[in-house]
């Protein structure tokens, strides 16, 4: 049984050039997936110009597990698996094809691959890397929890064994988690200053500063150069929006990603604009121990709480209110919530079965979420609830991101976004990255292991969507809302500009044309 999907992404943008991606997907019997696919976009006859981007965030070292994005790391590295732009469909990258029975995820790899340093990639060194995530205390490692054990029968076929249902592990093999560094770089950590990765540019030491500007050149040895567009391709990192839009406007940089205003406002200067969702933020009421620990004051939270001015001010409108934490198309995404409304009246009644506690915390935000910490504190004082801002750094905000130091954040997470077991697993199972308070949660977990003993996929699916109803009838999590990412570029200078929807700032560099 096979099937041809063919999709178009459609993106908020002024204007947009898209592009199509054919996918072929083989259904086998005894399986759960294979998938072979193939990609169709106009070759190019050779990596030609270079892309300048301007970026607000700098890059330290080129370590995999601890970036907050991949907008560096998207320039060398690859995975066994890729997103398609639409940020749901798996195409193939260094594996050609896979499957997955209910006792291992088998994958093909492709032949003739070399890392940078001319290190063969094989599948040994899929294993190094995915065994040195499996074993590290980064947020990646808990994707590999149904792994027993991962064996390279043969250099082109690697094997993940599973201990137990592992529903979304391939999506999450798509992730920068599971990207691959030559073993050669490993062993001492040269990596961090000499990576070498297997993607269409190599690093360039000579021309590159650490925190200022990153320079990478097209790999001569790459396995599908035909369809690389520049030949070099330059971050330059201005922490300041104002100078960033400066530097575009003026010709220093080809591409920036801006706020939502500056953007508007640069549309006047002949450059075009593009905009895709890129994160689901959400309230995080990480002390659900003590702080958060009555199902109604977190009810209170929540119907107190409107993300639309959020969104209007912060975002200049980029964006959109959701209803939950998973996409449509997500398995769990559940079509009959309707999420929470802001109700100042049923909030107050809610704090009154509460017994009217005194509430105050610490709010952490940096500059660049600044006002939806700003807005939460107007919004909570209608019912009496006391935030107090505390103003960091964006370096010292993610310090603490995810940490017990805080009881409450607006943020999220690319870990909880490929389905409801990874969402329970990272934001409210024992041990998750995101449950940093540790909270017991006896029923959800009850209702999870309930779902994962289905076996047939349509009756699981439902198992999925009641584990997300319940969150949301718990008042768990709320207050979700798609921001996008918003570029700004020169189409004199660049073409065929294509972001992955759910990737932040980075776009999809290897598709961009320069215009010479």
């Amino acid at each position: 049984m096979s099937a041809a999907i063919r999709g178009e992404l459609e993106l908020i943008t002024r204007p947009f050039h898209t592009t199509r991606r054919a996918f072929q997907a083989t259904a086998l019997a005894s399986t759960i997936l294979a998938a072979v696919a193939s990609t169709t976009t106009d070759a190019f006859a050779d990596p030609s110009g270079t892309l300048r981007f301007g970026i607000d965030s700098p890059l330290n070292d080129w370590e995999i597990l601890n970036k907050p994005g991949e907008a560096y790391l998207a320039l060398l590295f690859e995975g066994l698996v890729d997103v398609a732009a639409d940020g749901a469909t798996l195409l193939p990258k260094l594996a050609e094809s896979w499957e997955q029975t209910e006792t291992a995820l088998t994958f093909k790899l492709r032949p003739g691959v070399v890392f940078h340093d001319g290190t063969p990639f094989n599948a040994d060194a899929a294993r190094i890397n995915l065994e040195r995530t499996r074993s590290s205390k980064s947020q990646y490692a808990a994707m590999f929890e149904r792994v027993s054990a991962i064996t390279a029968p043969s250099d082109h076929e690697l094997v993940l064994e599973l201990s137990g249902p592992a529903p979304t592990l391939l999506q999450n093999l798509a992730s920068r988690g599971a990207w691959f560094m030559s073993p050669a770089t490993l062993e001492d950590e040269k990596f961090k200053t000499e990576p070498a990765g297997t993607g269409p540019w190599t690093f360039n030491t000579t021309e590159s500063q650490f925190g200022t500007k990153i320079v990478v050149d097209a790999f001569d040895d790459y396995y599908d150069r035909d369809n690389v567009g520049p030949a070099r391709v330059e971050m330059l990192t201005i922490n300041d929006p104002n100078t960033l839009s400066n530097a575009l406007i003026t010709g220093q940089v080809d591409v920036a990603q801006l706020p939502g205003d500056l953007a508007k406002a640069v549309e006047f200067q002949q450059l075009e604009v593009a905009s895709a969702p890129s994160m689901l933020m959400h309230v995080l009421m990480l002390d659900r121990n003590e702080t958060f620990a009555d199902e109604n004051v977190r009810k209170a939270i929540c119907t107190a709480i409107n993300v639309q001015p959020w969104i209007d001010a912060a975002l200049a409108g980029y964006g959109k209110v959701a209803t939950q934490r998973l996409s449509a198309g997500m398995p769990g995404h559940n079509p009959d919530l309707v999420g929470y409304t802001q109700n100042i009246e049923e909030a107050k009644t809610y704090l009154a079965a509460a017994g009217d506690p005194k509430i105050s915390f610490t709010l952490p935000t940096y500059p660049r979420g600044q006002q939806f910490a700003q807005l939460m504190r107007s919004q909570l004082g209608q019912i009496g609830i006391e935030v107090n801002i505390e103003l960091l750094s964006a370096g010292q905000y993610f310090t603490y991101y995810q940490s017990n130091r805080y009881p409450m954040q607006i943020n999220t997470s690319a870990a909880e976004s490929y389905g409801a077991y990874d969402y329970y697993k990272f934001r409210f199972g024992p041990g998750g990255v995101g449950n940093p308070f540790d909270v017991a949660a006896p029923e959800l977990d009850a209702l999870v292991e309930e779902t994962l003993a289905i076996s047939d996929p349509d009756e699981q699916e439902k198992g999925w969507q009641d584990v997300v109803k319940f969150i949301e009838d718990r008042a768990l999590d709320c207050g979700f809302f798609e921001q996008n990412t918003v570029w700004a570029y020169n189409p004199k200078k660049v073409e065929n500009f294509v972001p992955t929807v759910m990737k932040p700032t980075v776009f999809r560099y290897a598709e961009a044309r320069i215009v010479e």
